[in-house]
This record gives C-alpha cells, structure tokens and sequence, in this order.
C-alpha cells in the first residue's frame, strides 16, 4: 500500500517469533512491531484496534497518522517515495521491554544494536530513531534498512531471509565436475581449482554451490564491492557472513565465534587489498589444519603479482 510517499511492503522482512510464524497473527502483548526506511528504524503497534488490524495495518495506519514533522533529517527523501519495511520480533527478547507502556520498542532496539556493534551511532543531530554506522570521526554512513535488519538477525537469531537461487545450466555442470574431481582425490591434503569464469558468467553462485558440503571455514579475497555478490548467495541457515572491513582483529575474532557457535559454515571475506603484514591476514592461523576453502574471487593481473601476500595465506593456514 503506497500511503503518502510511502510504499508499505505487505509481509514482514523478518519474523523473529515462533508464535507469530505459526499463527500469522499479530498480538501487540507478544509482538513487538518495528519498521524500516532509509536509515530510520521505528515502531508501530499502540493502536487501540491492533489486533484487528494486523501489523500490516498498524504500520500502514502510523504512517497515515504521520505529518512532514516525522519526516525530519530526512532532507529531500522527505518528498521522495520510500519504501517500508517491518519486521516482527517476541517482546520478551527485548531487554528492558517490561517498561514501555506505549509499545514503542525501536530505542530500545536501537540501543541493542549500538551495543552489539559500537561502530553504530544513534544520529541524534537530525532524528533521534536514524541509524549511522561512524567510518571515522568525520564520516558517518546511514545504514540502510538491509543493514539494519542484518542487525535484528544477529541480535534475535535467523528470520525469514531471501532463498539463494540455483545456478544455471552450465554452472551446475561446473559443479558436478568440481564433485568428481574431489571424490578422485580424497586422500588430498590440498586442492588448487583454476577457472575463468568471467564474474558476469556467476563466479559467485559457483563458489557457493560448489564448495565441499564439509566445508567449515570459507575464506573469500575479493575486492569491497564484489563481495556482496556472494554474501546474497549463502544460504542463512548454513551460512555465516564476516565482514572484515574497518573491524579490528578482536571484532573480527568475536564474530566468528557468534557463527560458529550458531553451528554455522563461517565465510570469512578478506580484501586482496591487505598485504602480507596485515594484521588481518593473522585471523587464518585460527584454521590451521581444519577443512578450509579459499576463493580468490578477481584472480586478475595485479593479484597474480601478490606472490608474497598469497605464500603468506598458505603459511598460515597450512602446516
């Protein structure tokens, strides 16, 4: 539903609420009701009719109520169509969520995410409930809704997430060769596959689909802007991204420890930006001896000369 230069996204992003995944009904005393656009996280869920209307209700109903004061900080976009999304989550896994009497839970969200990830900072100079991730003392980044959701799953665990889809024809046959190949040479210890595929021909739904089922930690060299490529690909239930850029090694370290603990297949993305001093490059000593795959996802010219760099990879990550 478009209500004033919002369009409502009809379903929830995520559902975080084995009550209301089995129900399909929205019950403002279990539910709390939270809603995204640009880098806003709000919430929704106080009206006196709620059940009656349903969270899709609730959330289109708040934006009705909503003037262009609501609208601040948000310069331009303010006249611009946006897009909203929601996300349900159980009250109870909202600390401090016994005190609210309105039913607005997103500060309290807010602030979880603050603390899960200090790097993100709450932009009380233009909107009290806007979400910026602080590059540097100077640069702030809004997060956008995908972002912050990404947050909700760490923090309330998987929710309803997009299924990969398959590759095509001729990268399934890909595949199944890489799964011959391996099962000739079981015995291997180490297993170089050369390709090239060009990144258009679907690298990145092969190096997903046709890793070793086995596979415990996936670490991918790529470079910034091709890695979302592959992270759309992995499949939540198994999957656990890791963004090493801007983190520290101590970041890094705390969440591989979130996705193993999880039960998780870790990937682990790495910029061949790095040299072979990089501190991050010392995470690798952590998989000594365990089944590991390393993807160089953009093997061009100016990698193959990183000789150094990648004899470093293979020493810390093989005895």
């Amino acid at each position: 539903m478009k209500v004033k230069n919002r369009n409502i996204q009809s379903t929830p992003s995520r559902v975080h609420s084995i009550s209301y995944m089995l129900s399909g009904i929205f019950d403002p005393e279990k539910h709390a009701l939270l809603y995204q656009m640009l880098n806003k996280n709000g919430s929704s869920g106080d009206q006196k009719n709620a059940v009656e209307l349903g969270g899709y209700g609730c959330i289109c109903a708040t934006h009705k109520s909503y003037g262009s004061s609501r609208m601040e900080g948000l310069g331009d976009y303010a006249n611009k169509n946006l897009d909203v999304h929601w996300v349900i989550v159980d009250i109870d896994k909202i600390p401090g969520s016994e005190k609210v009497t309105n039913r607005q839970y997103d500060r309290l969200v807010n602030k979880m995410i603050c603390d899960l990830d200090p790097r993100v900072k709450i932009n009380r100079e233009s909107n009290s409930d806007s979400l910026v991730y602080q590059v540097d003392q100077k640069t702030k980044k809004p997060l956008t809704p995908e972002e912050i959701h990404d947050y909700i799953d760490q923090l309330f665990g998987d929710g309803k997430k997009k299924t990969p889809l398959p590759p095509h024809t001729r990268q399934q046959e890909i595949i199944r060769e890489r799964a011959d190949f391996r099962n000739k040479h079981k015995d291997a210890k180490l297993i170089i596959n050369y390709e090239t595929a060009h990144t258009r021909f679907g690298k990145d739904k092969l190096n997903y689909h046709g890793l070793d089922p086995t596979t415990q930690i996936v670490v991918d060299f790529s470079g910034y802007f091709a890695t979302w490529q592959i992270e759309e690909e992995l499949n939540p239930d198994v999957d656990h991204w890791v963004s090493t850029r801007n983190k520290s090694y101590d970041d890094i370290t705390k969440d591989i420890k979130y996705g193993l603990l999880k039960g998780k297949r870790i990937w682990l993305a790495l910029s061949t930006y790095n040299d072979d001093t990089s501190e991050r490059l010392k995470i690798l000593k952590l998989f000594k001896n365990t089944n590991l795959a390393i993807i160089v996802d953009e093997p061009d010219y100016q990698q193959w000369r990183q000789i150094d760099f990648f004899k470093q990879v293979l020493k810390y990550v093989i005895n």
